[in-house]
């Protein structure tokens, strides 16, 4: 991957990590107001409801916790593509100035922080195969959500499904945000 596709990358999934911590906190939200919401009925009608409403909001805080690593994952990139940009020019003055054996030693190092490098890629790999994840199970829990708001009755049962409904937009953007994200990586590599 050449090193200004590779940092145009990370910028791009430092711009998505936003986004979706943005959608992680929205959903939060949401789902604390739906858990509100469903409290008010204290009989086993909504308890299905207060259940998927629970997990959404552990849905929010699982989604932040893939962007933190995301995000920690693209600022090592950063530092290992700035030592091998550094290293190669170093190797350029060592070999004009023919110092072999300096320039041996930068090789080796420069192996090594490739290899490094490679690692996280591959974080940035398992990250983004985390995220497609949690998009699955987030239409999963959405749809139950609006199953489970049926049962809810008169103005609940609408607020309820509307929060459904948004919760499952909210994931079928980061579900769709994520596949974007493995796409531009399969380009750039």
């Amino acid at each position: 991957m050449a090193s200004t596709s590779g940092l145009n990358l990370i910028v791009e999934f430092n711009e998505a990590s936003k986004e979706m911590e943005s959608k992680a906190f929205e959903v939060r939200l949401r789902a604390l107001d739906a858990l509100v919401r469903s409290a008010k009925d204290r009989t086993l009608t909504l308890a299905g409801f207060r259940e998927v409403s629970s997990q959404m909001r552990c849905w929010g805080d699982d989604l932040t916790a893939i962007v933190v690593r995301l995000r920690k994952a693209c600022a090592a990139s950063v530092v290992a593509e700035c030592v091998v940009q550094a290293l190669k020019r170093r190797q350029v003055l060592l070999r004009t100035a023919r110092c072999d054996a300096a320039e041996q030693r930068l090789r080796a190092r420069e192996a090594a922080v490739i290899a490094e490098r490679s690692t996280h890629t591959s974080t940035l790999r398992a990250t983004l195969e985390d995220l497609r994840l949690l998009g699955l199970m987030a239409a999963a829990l959405s749809r139950t959500a609006m199953i489970e708001a049926t049962s809810a009755i008169g103005e609940d049962r609408t607020v309820l499904m509307l929060a459904a409904r948004e919760f499952g937009e909210q994931a079928a953007d980061v579900l769709e945000r994520g596949r974007g994200l493995e796409r531009s990586a399969r380009e750039a590599a």
